[in-house]
């Protein structure tokens, strides 16, 4: 007998947990908006309360919303070993892909200048593939640290690409020019400091010095 063969009395019986499915999930968006106006009005600490208040209780998918924005909120409110324990959380628990990786890029994020770099490539080689949706922040990410770790030829060959990538965001590519343009200096400074001096010009240099060194006394002394 189908659902709608049966009487209706019986009809409304299983028809209750669907309502309260319903509701207890219009409740949570409605708790979860609430929580969203308090962040952006500044009332962070509310807004935090609220958030871990929806992960633990929420229906549906906004547990996994608020993990996120509660993340953000303690982000912003400098706690950040919090915060990426939020992230770390979502990245590794949630049922959403696309939140489950931007949580994972996120804590990577919140890792940078602290992580070593074999840590780093752990975090983010995952989220690199051409199949991610967050493939050129996670590129991005990956060339910086391998810049941080003083690994230059590995930071070149993640962030080349990312300029000959038409699909590469604009940002992104900019970015990743100036870090390749820091170390493209940084390596012609090197290569200047290495090159010998042409003889005598130590020499003359040196006298130049000299000179300059016995006026400034000359002066110093007349001023005694």
């Amino acid at each position: 007998m189908s659902t709608a063969d049966k009487p209706l009395g019986i009809r409304a019986v299983l028809a209750i947990p669907d309502y309260r499915r319903i509701t207890a999930a219009q409740s949570t968006g409605e708790r979860y908006e609430g929580a969203m106006e308090l962040a952006a009005t500044g009332k962070d600490g509310s807004a935090e309360k609220e958030f871990a208040t929806i992960v633990a209780e929420g229906t549906g998918g906004y547990p996994e919303l608020a993990r996120l924005q509660l993340a953000g909120v303690l982000l912003k409110q400098g706690k950040k070993a919090e915060a990426i324990a939020a992230y770390e959380e979502l990245a590794k628990s949630g049922t959403d892909p696309l939140l489950r990786d931007y949580a994972a890029l996120q804590a990577a994020g919140g890792r940078l200048g602290e992580a070593d770099f074999i840590e780093m490539q752990n975090r983010l080689t995952p989220l690199t593939g051409d199949a991610s949706p967050w493939r050129y922040s996670a590129r991005e990410l990956l060339g910086v640290a391998a810049f941080k770790a003083g690994k230059p030829d590995e930071a070149r060959t993640v962030l080349t690409p990312l300029l000959v990538d038409q699909k590469t965001p604009q940002s992104i590519a900019e970015r990743a020019q100036i870090v390749l343009a820091e170390i493209a200096a940084a390596e012609m400074g090197n290569k200047g400091a290495a090159e010998p001096i042409a003889p005598g010009a130590g020499a003359g240099r040196d006298q130049r010095t000299r000179r300059r060194a016995a006026g400034r006394g000359e002066e110093i002394m007349g001023t005694a």
